[in-house]
């Protein structure tokens, strides 16, 4: 949406939802100066499939990372990213690889999927119990997730600004690994905000925050 505007927001969807889900949300963007592209997926793109699982993602941010290329051809002069749950993961990987990206928003992440995955013996007790069947151990899932993981893509963050959105509440991506990304960006000294909410769980912080547009609207125009 927004195709006439020259700065660009690529809105990454959270696991589990649709495309029409974003769409108010693309118009709020497009309607304040931003051609917003928005992604979501299958929901099969993130499963006990490890191997899988890396492909998808890494498909789609070659995809994103081939696009601005392309738009910058077109004129296209400035380019924040906005992930949500699992689009945030996807939106440190390009953000990491793309210098092109100035400003990056997280709505819910953790340092890590691989411990994220492991605690959830009673959120999604299937996907935990897909892993344990491969006889994964949290080490080997590590490695083999090691490229999609938010821990190891955040070596290129030095000249973005980088607005996070942790929930205190949150069960689904627990606040200590939230908190524990913080950290890193704290001792890389990299430009952040963080706006943490104490009361509600996974999907609502998510929804709360794309509803609440002031905040990272005034993040993307600062």
């Amino acid at each position: 949406m927004g195709k006439h505007n020259k700065k660009v927001v690529f809105l990454l969807a959270g696991w589990h939802s649709k495309l029409w889900m974003y769409w108010l949300f693309s118009n709020i963007l497009s309607f304040n100066g931003y051609h917003c592209i928005t992604y979501a997926y299958d929901n099969e793109i993130f499963s006990p499939d490890t191997q899988k699982t890396v492909k998808h993602l890494n498909e789609i941010k070659e995809d994103i990372l081939s696009k601005i290329k392309k738009l910058k051809k077109e004129g296209y002069n400035k380019f924040s990213i906005f992930g949500i749950s699992l689009g945030s993961m996807l939106a440190l990987m390009v953000a990491d690889k793309s210098p092109d990206i100035s400003k990056v928003i997280l709505n819910t992440i953790g340092i890590d999927i691989s411990e994220t995955v492991w605690g959830w013996n009673k959120v999604y007790p299937g996907f935990k119990k897909g892993l344990i069947e491969q006889n994964l151990t949290l080490n080997e899932l590590k490695e083999i997730w090691s490229s999609i993981t938010p821990a190891n893509n955040i070596h290129n963050l030095k000249n973005k600004n980088i607005l996070i959105y942790l929930s205190q509440k949150d069960e689904v991506i627990p606040v200590n690994l939230g908190n524990r990304l913080v950290a890193e960006f704290k001792k890389k000294n990299y430009e952040h905000n963080l706006v943490l909410n104490n009361y509600l769980k996974h999907s609502y912080t998510c929804i709360y925050n794309l509803i609440n547009a002031g905040r990272y609207l005034m993040f993307l125009k600062n």
